[in-house]
Order: structure tokens, then C-alpha cells, then sequence
């Protein structure tokens, strides 16, 4: 196994704020109400106490319960319920295109994504998938899981050709409830609604980051006529005149596209490009994701 860290993730010390409030059981935290003149933490809610578990913060411990009990507890808050999430990763052949630079930035925020659930208390797991679970870390919490969940992403790889895009093994066999972050090109969107839909149902709480590289519609040198889709192996012919405006437009179409269904369906969306520093992406998603809680727009890949 490849111990070697995408990122590093002392960068992400400054977002543990935005975390505990963006990555929270969003159906248990929205709905509940803690009763008045009960314990408040940082302006979140007393939500109630729970025994300890292995790679807790040893500063939520409540001594004074824990003493009268005779077993060690912590205080939980409502803007930090516990969630499991799972984070999947894409791994499909159209994630391999510039260089797989689509892939390495998933890599990261992977990484990231899973140090910010390590670091407001969440589960965490992972699914790396195309048309079938590649590789999984099933949910855990703390700091020796985070290990684990690393390694597994050293040992990763994107998948060259075929591997078309398919997310039922990122929820199969998942427990009602869990919340999901999902990063992808989602070039395939239109025939994934379905999918998206049942995820969207037994979820509770759903993030989309979509990756796209700048060179997504870059067509061959002059005298190619055709082209081979990576993910299906069908040849596609390449017009001469304006092939390059079709495909940008195409692609523009589906973002907006992804981005309406996403605003219907109460989905929290992200879209950035493969050239950007995944500090910004986490960023920008997490404000993303604060800002559509307060009635803001969805965050795209032109917002500064």
C-alpha cells in the first residue's frame, strides 16, 4: 500500500468552521431544536451527549458525566450531529483525459474532503467507482481510518479506457441516511438522473463537485476526422468547420443542465476546473454550500 499524501493537511486547519456547518446531518441539525438555556458551543446548539469512541477530541469529554455514569462521554453539538459520509471518486476513463489532470485533483480533494470529516468528528468511508466499485474504505472515524483511507487512494488508478460512469455502487449497500460527497466530471449527467434521484432519496445530505478540464473540448490537429470516446470505444467524426464551438457549447449545455437539476433536487453543487488549486475548490464548496443554506446562488467554476 502507497502511503503518499495528495495534500497537505495542515492547509485545512482554517476551514474546520465552515466544516462543522457544511458537512453536518443536515436532516437531523435543520429540523431540531435544542431546548432553551441549553449548553451553546462556538453559537451551535447543545444537541446531547454520547459515550466516547475511538478518535473523538479528548476536549468534548464531559468529565462530570462521564464520572456519575461510569463510562466516558462526549458533548455532541447540533451543527456538528454526526454524519457518515461517503466520499466517492470517479475514476472513469473521461477523468484520464490532459494528463489525468481531472483524476489528480480528485485525489486531492478526496483527501481533503475526508481530513474535514476526521476533524469535526464525522464517519468517513470511500468509494472510487466508473461502471463498478473499484475501491472502497468502508465508514470509520479517526486518525489511524484517515491512514487507511490514504493509503487507499496511493493505491488508486484512473482507468484508461471503457469504465463508463455509474453511481449505484457508490450507494449499494449503504445504510439510509448516509451523506455523500461525489466527485466527477458528470460528463454522462443526462443519463444519470435516475441514479441521482435514488441517491438523493436515501440520503441526507448530497454534494456534487464537478470537475472539468480547460482542455475538455480541445479537438486533434488538423486531418484527424474522427475520434475515439475513451469511456464507450465508438468512433465519433469530427466536422470541420466550428467542431470545437459545438463541443463547448455542448459541454456549457450540460453544465447548466446539471446545475438546474441540482438547484430542483436541493443537490449542493460545485463546479471547477482541473487547472485549480484544491484549496480553492474546498473553499469555494464549502461557501457553496453555507451560501445555498442561506437562499445564495450555487458557486460555478466562475465565480472569483
Amino acid at each position: 500500500m502507497s502511503n503518499m499524501s495528495n495534500i497537505d493537511v495542515g492547509d485545512l486547519a482554517a476551514f474546520e468552521k465552515m466544516a462543522l456547518k457544511a458537512l453536518r446531518a443536515q436532516a437531523r441539525s435543520e429540523t431540531r431544536a435544542a431546548p432553551f438555556g441549553r449548553l451553546r458551543r462556538n453559537g451551535m446548539d447543545y444537541a446531547e451527549h454520547r459515550p466516547y469512541r475511538a478518535g473523538d477530541d479528548i476536549r468534548r469529554i464531559d468529565w462530570r458525566t462521564s464520572q456519575r455514569l461510569g463510562q466516558t462521554y462526549v458533548r455532541q453539538f447540533d451543527a456538528e450531529a454526526n454524519a457518515d459520509w461517503i466520499i466517492c471518486l470517479d475514476c472513469s476513463a473521461s477523468m484520464s483525459i490532459d494528463q489525468a489532470s481531472k483524476w489528480k485533483l480528485g485525489l486531492q480533494l478526496a483527501e481533503a474532503f475526508a481530513y474535514l470529516c476526521l476533524i469535526t468528528g464525522q464517519g468517513f468511508g470511500l468509494r472510487v467507482f466508473s461502471n463498478k466499485l473499484d475501491l472502497a474504505c468502508p465508514l470509520g472515524r479517526g486518525h489511524a481510518h484517515f491512514a487507511t483511507l490514504v493509503a487507499l487512494l496511493g493505491d488508486a488508478s484512473v482507468v484508461r479506457q471503457g469504465g463508463t460512469t455509474h453511481f449505484e455502487p457508490c450507494y449499494s449497500g449503504t445504510h439510509h441516511g448516509t451523506a455523500f460527497i461525489i466527485i466527477s466530471d458528470f460528463l454522462s449527467a443526462e443519463s444519470l438522473v435516475q441514479e441521482l434521484d435514488l441517491l438523493v432519496q436515501i440520503s441526507s445530505n448530497t454534494q456534487l463537485i464537478q470537475i472539468t478540464s480547460p482542455r475538455e473540448c480541445v479537438l486533434p490537429p488538423k486531418g484527424v476526422r474522427s475520434v475515439q470516446d475513451v469511456e464507450t470505444g465508438r468512433n465519433v467524426s469530427i466536422e470541420a468547420q466550428g467542431a470545437e464551438h459545438h463541443a463547448q457549447a455542448r459541454l456549457a449545455l450540460l453544465q447548466s443542465d446539471l446545475l438546474d437539476y441540482c438547484l430542483e433536487q436541493n443537490i449542493f453543487l460545485t463546479q471547477c476546473q482541473s487547472n485549480e488549486a484544491w484549496r480553492h475548490v474546498v473553499a469555494r464548496h464549502l461557501e457553496n454550500v453555507l451560501g445555498v443554506a442561506r437562499g445564495q446562488r450555487v458557486a460555478t467554476d466562475d465565480h472569483a
